[in-house]
C-alpha cells in the first residue's frame, strides 16, 4: 500500500524536479505513520525498527519501500538520460533545443534555473554510465 500509493504520488513530479530535503521528510513522515500506526502521526517510540532499515531490500532484512531520494535521483537520471540520448516527443526536443544547443555543459552556471541545475549536475554521471 506504500508503495502503491504514497510512494506513487510524488512520482510524477520526481520525474523532473529535485526534490528538496525537507519536502521529502514530510513524505516519508506521512508513509511512517502509515507503516506503524496507520495514522497521520507518529512517535518515535511507535517505530519498531529505523526507516534505513524499513527502506532495504527484504533479502537484506527490510520492507522494501522506497528510499525517496535515491528514486528521485534515479528518475532524474532517467530523465538526463533521455536528453542526451535524444529522447522522443516534444519535450525532450524542446528541452533539448533550449538548454543544450550546440554544447553540454559540464557544470551548473549561476544564471541556471533551479529545474535545470541539478540536470546539468547529472550529466557526468550519466555520461560515465553509458
Amino acid at each position: 500500500m506504500v508503495n502503491s500509493v504514497l510512494s506513487a504520488i510524488p512520482n510524477y513530479f520526481m520525474a523532473c524536479i529535485e526534490w528538496d530535503q525537507a519536502s521529502i521528510d514530510a513524505v516519508d513522515k506521512l508513509r511512517r505513520a502509515f507503516v506503524w500506526k496507520n495514522g497521520e502521526e507518529v512517535n518515535g517510540g511507535h517505530c519498531l525498527v529505523a526507516w534505513d532499515v524499513v527502506t532495504m531490500p527484504k533479502a537484506q532484512g527490510g520492507l522494501r519501500i522506497k528510499n525517496l531520494r535515491l528514486h528521485n535521483k534515479s528518475m532524474m537520471a532517467n530523465l538526463t538520460a533521455k536528453l542526451l540520448s535524444n529522447g522522443t516527443g516534444p519535450c525532450f526536443t524542446w528541452l533539448a533545443n533550449w538548454y543544450l544547443q550546440n554544447t553540454i555543459p559540464r557544470q551548473p552556471s549561476a544564471t541556471d534555473s533551479a529545474f535545470w541545475k541539478p540536470i546539468v549536475k547529472l550529466i557526468p554521471v550519466v555520461q560515465h554510465t553509458t
